[in-house]
């Protein structure tokens, strides 16, 4: 009976030591597409620049700055791909013997290969890269996120200046590289 009662005791053992497992495969299919989007800031309300003479004569006319515009993204890029995005004049053109500039800041509760300013960039007619190597990333979307855009306007050519008021507009394009 000891070595029935013995036996048992090693076979529970041996049930109690073998591990059972159980095994299935499902294939998981994931697609996301190239996502390319932006906006500016709060808003893409018109922003006014008007010069004021000077306080006195043979003074220069200051430099008018405005940085009250943001600029949002997201982006999804194919691999070992990146964007850039660009701004022009369009609309109409400024106006002679003046200079409009935009400088994309550093990006600020961004997330992501978010790119790099390329600094001050004259505006023209022609698309100027206002940011680089933009990768997979998305800025939060708003002012205060993004990058914080500051335009510039002044004199470039006094002989130029002529009085009087137009309009035109800048466009932001995000490309692949």
């Amino acid at each position: 009976m000891m070595k029935l009662l013995l036996f048992a005791k090693i076979l529970i053992l041996l049930f109690l030591s073998v591990q059972i497992n159980a095994q299935s495969t499902v294939s998981v299919g994931i697609t996301l597409n190239s996502v390319a989007l932006l906006k500016l800031s709060p808003n893409s309300n018109s922003i006014t620049f008007s010069f004021s003479a000077p306080s006195t004569a043979g003074e220069a006319i200051s430099t008018l700055t405005n940085t009250t515009k943001w600029l949002n993204f997201s982006s999804a890029v194919a691999p070992s791909a990146s964007r850039r995005i660009t701004a022009q004049i369009s609309g109409g053109t400024v106006p002679s013997g003046l200079q409009l500039t935009v400088l994309a800041g550093t990006a600020v509760t961004s997330t992501g290969t978010v790119g790099s300013s390329s600094g001050t960039v004259t505006l023209s007619t022609s698309s100027n890269t206002i940011i680089n190597n933009i990768g997979g990333a998305y800025t939060g979307s708003g002012s205060n996120t993004g990058y914080n855009l500051t335009y510039s306007l002044s004199v470039s050519s006094y002989q130029l200046l002529r009085s009087g008021t137009s309009s035109f507009s800048v466009t932001y394009t995000m490309v692949d590289n």
